[in-house]
């Protein structure tokens, strides 16, 4: 399993398993990660960036701020993570432009 899916499903168990901030900062310290990365659209990025914080997609839908449409919005609802905020341990920007991905 990737680093980065562990994390996304760390952050997860903040909310449903009770995970404690401080019992997630010992397994960040323990795993070496020193950083957290969390990729928006710049159009995303702006309305975040007013907002003052993270927010869910759940979140910025109630404010009615604008977000850029993700092919997977329909199953995050159904699959409970609308309301979830999702980070990484690692910067996956290097690897688009390393491997040239489209759908950086």
């Amino acid at each position: 399993m990737s680093l980065s899916r562990i994390f996304n499903i760390f952050i997860l168990m903040l909310d449903r398993f009770a995970l404690s901030s401080e019992k997630l900062h010992g397994l960040l310290l323990e795993k070496d990660v020193k950083f957290l990365y969390h990729a928006n659209t710049v159009a995303t990025s702006r309305t975040l960036i007013q907002a003052g914080s993270l927010l869910s997609r759940h979140e910025v839908a109630l404010k009615e701020g604008f977000q850029t449409k993700q092919f997977t919005d329909d199953k995050d609802v159904i699959h409970d993570v609308w309301d979830s905020i999702f980070v990484d341990g690692t910067d996956h920007h290097q690897f688009c432009f390393d491997s040239l991905w489209i759908y950086c």
